[in-house]
């Protein structure tokens, strides 16, 4: 055992003795022939007097400091608990701290609260009488937080939140060691009473598609990783159980049986955030004995009312899993709608031309671009086509199609459009990456025969000037058009400066507002441009020609203008 610390007078004295000692052995003179034995004996005694009275001195030190501290924390508690902060009642600094906590994101939550906690013993005293500071779990949290959470959470709505491993781009290295799926379920399952949010982000393992929804919950997503599908054998999604509570359900590479979806749906008449994308659909037994007599997807979907339903996502779902959702989908208040389907993987969602009868994804469609604005936009790149908003409206809708040009403007012409039953204007818009079909005469026939196109936008496509010659001809049309002009009714123009020159444009509004044709017989003449937009053309359009150009369609009707 180490002695105990040592009294000032046992130090004074010990001093005392060590520098008699060194005086007594300084004042005798030492001679060459002394016993040597004697003065190791003496140097051993003397160190190990100087080795006690260190100790001493270290533990005495170590003593008094540790008084010091423990002094020091009393007088800042007292301090502390005269402040006027630790007046306030409880349920204020709890206020407080859930203020500090609202900008920390999910994965970082938990381990601020430790922080939070270690202030001042007011607010962890307060922290852990709040079971809602301890209700946002994070697979990123450890085994060593998930459980300590779960506890001190008591009896609050639980938030869960589980990302496989590095897919969350904004953690740091140490925080991406994300728990296993089965160990972070085997922690919380237990309390899946309490589950109100449950979000799984890039999931791979099965048990976590098994768990049943539960009535209170209000959020669900699962996001399955593209490969899950195919590396895990016999997986299988099954809604059961309603969920009256869910506002929002976000499923994504799931496979699920068709009947499963539809029921959910059905079940959850608050719903009002509804994401669907890349879901693989599963036939039971009964759906496929339907298949085999020949029963349509519309004839055996239930009508699925989501009166609350506002803003609602379809991504490459099958189309024997869209057209019945659309067909069935009851939701009056939309204002979000937003749809992408990829015609060359599933070609029966748009009919063919020859199709007497419009099927549900073009009446769906015509009846979103009806009830929206009397605009429609009409975008084309690369891939296909996108039908949207031009203007700003209630319900905002995006139609992604994927696919040959020609069918899909074929489709748009002949199909969509003809189920409007009031005049709609259009904004056709010719995207950079466009390599359009643009020697397709299938293409070229169906864009010239366009109706109502009243807002052109050419960005800068290889493209580009032959659309630009075409407006410039007074016979552009064939001759069974009721107007030879192409686009009469067009009066907003924009023109990427760096593919479109200054005289190539003036010859465009010299053929179509300068002067008549020159085939002597009567033709009628266009609409004039009120809105005639260059971008990209301001340093390097010639101005005399600019000023050509404004004198035929009027200086306040042409600008140049940045890249939006």
């Amino acid at each position: 055992m180490s002695p105990k610390p040592a009294s000032s007078l046992a130090l004074d004295l010990a001093c005392q003795d060590i520098f008699s000692r060194i005086q007594a052995e300084s004042s005798t003179l030492v001679g060459p022939e002394e016993d040597e034995a004697s003065d190791q004996n003496d140097l051993s005694r003397n160190l190990r007097h100087a080795l006690a009275i260190e100790k001493a001195i270290s533990e005495t030190i170590e003593r008094l400091t540790q008084q010091l501290h423990e002094d020091a924390v009393k007088l800042l508690r007292r301090h502390n608990s005269l402040l006027p902060i630790q007046k306030l009642p409880p349920e204020i600094g709890s206020t407080i701290i859930f203020h500090e906590l609202d900008g920390i994101a999910k994965h970082n939550r938990l381990h601020r609260v430790i922080q939070l906690s270690s202030v001042s013993c007011w607010w962890r005293a307060i922290i852990l009488d709040t079971p809602t500071m301890w209700n946002i779990i994070h697979s990123t949290d450890g085994k060593h937080l998930v459980p300590l959470a779960l506890e001190r959470s008591r009896d609050a709505p639980l938030t869960i939140a589980q990302y496989g491993r590095y897919t969350l781009r904004d953690l740091t290295y140490n925080d991406l060691s994300s728990m296993d799926e089965n160990d972070f379920l085997d922690l919380v399952e237990p309390h899946i009473l309490r589950w109100r949010d449950a979000e799984f982000n890039h999931a791979r393992e099965g048990p976590i598609v098994e768990r049943q929804l539960l009535p209170d919950l209000r959020r669900f997503h699962l996001l399955l990783s593209a490969s899950a599908a195919a590396e895990i054998p016999n997986l299988t999604f099954n809604f059961r159980g309603q969920a009256e509570r869910l506002s929002d359900l976000k499923l994504s590479h799931l496979p699920i049986p068709m009947g499963s979806l539809v029921q959910m749906l059905m079940d959850s008449p608050r719903l009002e955030v509804l994401e669907l994308e890349s879901l693989i659909m599963l036939n039971t037994t009964a759906e496929s004995e339907s298949d085999n007599r020949g029963t349509s997807d519309t004839e055996r979907t239930s009508p699925i009312n989501l009166p609350h339903l506002t803003s609602i996502s379809l991504r490459s779902l099958p189309s024997k899993m869209m057209v019945p959702l659309l067909s069935s989908l009851g939701a009056p208040n939309l204002q979000d709608v937003a749809i992408e389907h990829d015609t060359k993987f599933q070609s029966d969602v748009i009919e063919e031309p020859s199709t007497l009868q419009a099927g549900p994804f073009t009446i769906y469609t015509s009846r979103l671009i009806q009830e929206s604005t009397a605009w429609l936009s009409v975008l084309l790149d690369s891939s296909g086509l996108t039908l949207s908003n031009y203007t700003e409206t209630q319900c905002r809708y995006e139609i992604r199609l994927k696919g040959g040009h020609s069918t899909l403007l074929r489709w748009l012409r002949h199909r969509c459009i003809p189920q409007l039953t009031k005049v709609c204007n259009i904004h056709l818009e010719f995207a950079a990456n466009f390599d359009g079909d643009g020697a397709d005469d299938v293409l070229t026939e169906n864009l010239i025969r366009l109706a109502k196109v009243k807002s052109l936008r050419l960005r800068s496509h290889s493209e580009a000037w032959r659309w630009v010659w075409l407006l410039s001809l007074p016979e552009a049309m064939p001759a069974s058009a009721l107007n030879s002009w192409l686009w009469p009714n067009l009066t907003e123009l924009t023109l990427d400066g760096r593919t479109i020159n200054e005289v190539a444009t003036l010859s465009m509004v010299l053929g179509r507002y300068g002067h008549c044709g020159s085939t002597g017989k009567e033709v009628s003449r266009p609409c004039r441009l009120h809105d005639l937009k260059v971008v990209n053309g301001e340093d390097s359009w010639r101005s005399e020609v600019v000023q050509r150009i404004r004198g035929i369609i009027g200086t306040e009707n042409f600008k140049f203008c940045t890249e939006e």
